[in-house]
């Protein structure tokens, strides 16, 4: 029975990477995927993280209706985990970042910052629980935000 097991658990394994490996290569074809995942490729020393801020960036939160379907699809893989990504499409950065599953809906997500460093781009969100007295529905929710700035082609550091 473990076998059986083992063996569907390896079929279900790469099934879920051959969608990943497929979407980033079309999101390669056309976007410059910067970080794909929760694991950030870029990662910027601790230390350096709040140096150097230079000025505020401005932003618009983008809909799912107006965001390309290359992200929409990368957000609807990952959006069940934590996850941080980003994509580049020559003009705009688009960021999203995600708090996985929760239990209820009423969540709403933060953009506390967004600004330009010496080096980098930093970014802050922040997941709010709904309140004690808020109507929520009782179904599993998965928050994010997806946010459009302008392309200052850095490295992003997420707070």
């Amino acid at each position: 029975m473990s076998k059986v097991f083992n063996v569907q658990k390896f079929f279900v394994l790469t099934a879920v990477l051959l969608l990943l490996g497929a979407s980033t290569v079309f999101a390669a074809s056309d976007y410059y995927v910067d970080t794909p995942t929760e694991i950030n490729l870029n990662y910027i020393e601790e230390s350096i993280k709040d140096s150097n801020k230079v000025t505020d960036m401005e932003y618009t939160v983008v809909d799912d209706e107006n965001v390309q379907d290359v992200i929409k699809q990368n957000v609807d893989i990952l959006k069940f985990n934590p996850f941080r990504l980003s994509f580049r499409d020559g003009q705009y950065l688009y960021i999203a970042v995600g708090y996985g599953e929760q239990r209820t809906g009423g969540y709403n997500i933060q953009v506390n910052e967004l600004y330009e460093s010496q080096d980098h781009i930093v970014i802050s969100t922040e997941l709010l629980s709904p309140g004690e007295d808020d109507i929520v529905t009782m179904s599993i929710t998965y928050p994010y935000v997806i946010i459009r700035t302008n392309d200052l082609f850095l490295p992003i550091y997420y707070k």
